[in-house]
Formats: structure tokens, C-alpha cells, sequence
């Protein structure tokens, strides 16, 4: 349209212009020219029409093609914010969902902490009261359970072990209980000790004179006889080789152990309890007897009289018994009441040999360590005389108390009376005779 207008305004200049030539007398010529160049440029505008028609056919595809991109564009720059809106809405909610996630997260691991917490607070409750629990417990265990008496401590520090056993005396109504202890060998190395011995003695004191639990007799001695009270008993025998031989030392530790006894007892001397072997002359016989005098009482044949019966004690049985011992024992012999013999040396059995084959069995030299014929130990008269009131069966003697063999060992010395062989003290051995 806008060509077409051109080309019509174009005409008509021509035509004035026409005009104007014609009243001028111009020539054809310069019509033709003109009309030519009027054709030429109406040809021109045509082509130019054609061109811009063709360029405006063409433009309006343009156009529609370029609103189409930019609409296209538009709709991409749409999608394009809309994606971005839509990826930042998903980011948003991403973040959001993952803000979420993490509050659940920490709200779950929160949960999760307070219910560990609280399993632990409930455990440590738990594991609270039980030591609660278990300390009260402890404590009323410490409550229940008595502490242990010094009585049990000395015994589990020494190894005490005692022998109980039980006499039927005849004619005996009342109950009656005895302690027997021998063979404690008690010995410390001392200045006393000859050069000669003092190899012998450490043997003796460090390895075969020792408690069960491996204590030396002279410590043990002490924490013994500090004891003996408690078993409440009505009497006590030592029966023979409490100390191992004769020595300032030893007769002074055996002393104050004697000391600490307020039971009555007796104390059978010994070979070992009057041995002046490791002296070297420097201590006689005499002065062995005084010093024992000295520590406790010496008689040859002791009694102790107890309402139902007698107790004989055979004093320095190693050796022969003497007329004042044997007129000692007379003098209580037809009381009627029965008696306990006790002695350091066993008496042989004139109805069973197991006592003498053991000892035998114990010697190096096959000793029969007793009192007999055929034995270690031969009576003289005296002797002799008091073994047969002891054989005799109207013999008032119904049982024997006896050590010196260093093992246990129970044997019918005849038909009417038994005999008890003890063992040594040395290894926390006491006998306990319980009379009814």
C-alpha cells in the first residue's frame, strides 16, 4: 500500500511536470523521455513494487517468524522462568524438604539421644541400685558374718589341728575333756650351742621342727599355749620333748609359754626336754633338773585327781621309772576309781603287735621306740614291776595317753585298756579326750 501511493504521487508529478514542459514547446522527445523515463521509473517502481512486494511477502513471515521466535523466546524465556521458578520452588522445596529431613533428623536423633539418655539414666538407676543392693548386702554379709576371733586367726596362722576323741570310763557319770600335747620341740639357735652342733641344730629348727603352715616351733609355741585357755578343758598333759634339747633360749621360750597357761596341767619331761647334748659339757644333768624346777614343777610320777578319776603322769619316761615314782602310783592304786595313764613313751601291746611293727617301720635302725622285752626300751625291776600292775587284768589303768613316735596310731594294749598314740605338736597337733 504504501509503494502504490508512492508510485501514484510520482505520476502525477510527472504529469505536472508535463505540463509545465508542453506550454514550454518542448519536443516529443522530451515526452518520450520523459514517458520513458515515466515507464522506466514506473518499471522501476514496479520492480521496485515487485521487490517490496516480494520483500513484503517475504517481511510478513519475517515478521511472523520473528514473533514466532520472539514469541517463542518469550515462551522459552516463560518456561525458562518458569523452570527457573519451578527449579528454585523445587530447590525451595528441596531445601525446605531437606531443612525438614533435618529437623526430623535431629528431632529422630534428638528422640533417639534422649531415649539413649534415658536408657542410660535408667541403667545407671539400674546399675545404682544394684550397687546399692550389692553394698547392702555386703554389708549386712559383714553384719551376719562374725569377725573371726583370735582364737581361729592363731589356729589358721599355725595350722591347728585337733584330734578329738572320746574314753568311756566305768563308773564315771560326768563329762570331763583333757588336752594332750607333745612333741612341740621347741629349739632356737644360741651361743650355748657347741661349733660341732650348730649344723645339726639349723636343721633341726629350719626344716624338720615347722608347723603345717611352714612356721618355725619356737614362734609357734607362743601363739599355741596363748590359745590352750580356750578350749575351757579341765586339765592339761604336755606329754613329753616340748623343747628339743637343754639351752638358756629354749628353757626361756618354753617358759613364757608356760606362763601364759592358766589351765592346770602337768609337764611330762623327755629325753629331748633334759638333754644337755649340744652343751659341751657346760651344762650338767643337775643343772638341767633345776632349770626345769625352776620353770615348773618335777616330780617322778604325777597325779592329778579328779572327782571320778585319776591322772598318772610317767615323768621322764626315757629313762627307768624310780621306787618313789612306782610308790607314788601305789598309793592311788586300789582307790576305785579308774585311772589315765599318761606318758612320752609308748607301752608295746601284749595283745597286738601293729603298734611295735610300726614303729620299727618309722626307725632308721628299725627301732621299736617302746617300752618291752623285745623293745628300744628294756624295764629294769622297777619298771618291769609297774608294767605288770598296768597288764594286769584288774588293772584300774584304762587307757594310755603316749607320743614320742612323731605319728598317730590307736592300739589294745590288752583286753581292758586302749592305748592312743598322738601326733607330734610341732605340726599343730593337739589331742582332745572328752571323758563321760
Amino acid at each position: 500500500m504504501r509503494q502504490k501511493s508512492t508510485v501514484l504521487l510520482f505520476r502525477v508529478f510527472l504529469i505536472v511536470l508535463a505540463v509545465m514542459c508542453g506550454g514550454c514547446g518542448q519536443n516529443t522527445q522530451q515526452q518520450v523521455m520523459i514517458q520513458v523515463n515515466t515507464e522506466s521509473f514506473e518499471q522501476t517502481t514496479e520492480q521496485g513494487s515487485i521487490s517490496e512486494k516480494i520483500e513484503t511477502e517475504s517481511m510478513p513471515e519475517t515478521d511472523e517468524t520473528t514473533e514466532e521466535a520472539e514469541s517463542t523466546e518469550t515462551e522459552n524465556d516463560t518456561e525458562l522462568i518458569e523452570a527457573e521458578g519451578t527449579t528454585e520452588t523445587m530447590e525451595t522445596e528441596t531445601a525446605a524438604t531437606n531443612i525438614e529431613t533435618e529437623s526430623t533428623e535431629e528431632i529422630v536423633e534428638s528422640e533417639c539421644v534422649d531415649e539413649v539418655t534415658e536408657e542410660v539414666e535408667e541403667t545407671e538407676i539400674v546399675e545404682t541400685a544394684s550397687e546399692q543392693e550389692m553394698a547392702e548386702q555386703e554389708s549386712s554379709q559383714e553384719i551376719v558374718e562374725p569377725v573371726k576371733s583370735r582364737f581361729e586367726l592363731i589356729s589358721e596362722e599355725i595350722g591347728l589341728h585337733v584330734d578329738r576323741i572320746e574314753l568311756d570310763l566305768p563308773d564315771v557319770q560326768n563329762s570331763y575333756e583333757l588336752l594332750f600335747i607333745n612333741d612341740m620341740h621347741v629349739l632356737k639357735l644360741d651361743e650355748s650351742v657347741v661349733a660341732e652342733s650348730v649344723d645339726e641344730i639349723r636343721v633341726r629348727q629350719d626344716v624338720m621342727f615347722r608347723t603345717r603352715t611352714g612356721m618355725a616351733s619356737a614362734e609357734a609355741w607362743p601363739k599355741l599355749s596363748s590359745v590352750l585357755d580356750d578350749f575351757s578343758a579341765d586339765g592339761i598333759i604336755l606329754g613329753g620333748d616340748m623343747m628339743d634339747f637343754v639351752s638358756p633360749t629354749n628353757v626361756q621360750i618354753l617358759s613364757e609359754g608356760l606362763s601364759q597357761i592358766t589351765t592346770p596341767y602337768i609337764y611330762l619331761r623327755a629325753d629331748h626336754d633334759l638333754g644337755i647334748w649340744h652343751s659341751g659339757g657346760a651344762i650338767s644333768m643337775e643343772d638341767s633338773i633345776a632349770l626345769h624346777t625352776s620353770v615348773s614343777s618335777y616330780q617322778d610320777m604325777f597325779i592329778m585327781e579328779y572327782p571320778e578319776f585319776y591322772v598318772l603322769g610317767w615323768n621322764n619316761s626315757t629313762s627307768q621309772l624310780t621306787n618313789d615314782g612306782l610308790d607314788a602310783a601305789l598309793r592311788i592304786w586300789n582307790s576305785g576309781k579308774p585311772i589315765i595313764l599318761a606318758t612320752h613313751v609308748p607301752i608295746n601291746s601284749i595283745v597286738d603287735n601293729s603298734l611295735a611293727e610300726a614303729a620299727a617301720n618309722v626307725d632308721s635302725e628299725n627301732r621299736k621306740k617302746l617300752w618291752g622285752d623285745e623293745c628300744l626300751y628294756r624295764p629294769d625291776d622297777t619298771t618291769s614291776a609297774f608294767l605288770g600292775m598296768i597288764y594286769d587284768t584288774n588293772s584300774p589303768v584304762k587307757a594310755v595317753l603316749s607320743g614320742h613316735l612323731h605319728f598317730r596310731h590307736v592300739v589294745q594294749l590288752t583286753e581292758q585298756t586302749v592305748e592312743y598314740v598322738f601326733a607330734p605338736a610341732f605340726e599343730g597337733n593337739v589331742a582332745k579326750i572328752v571323758i563321760k
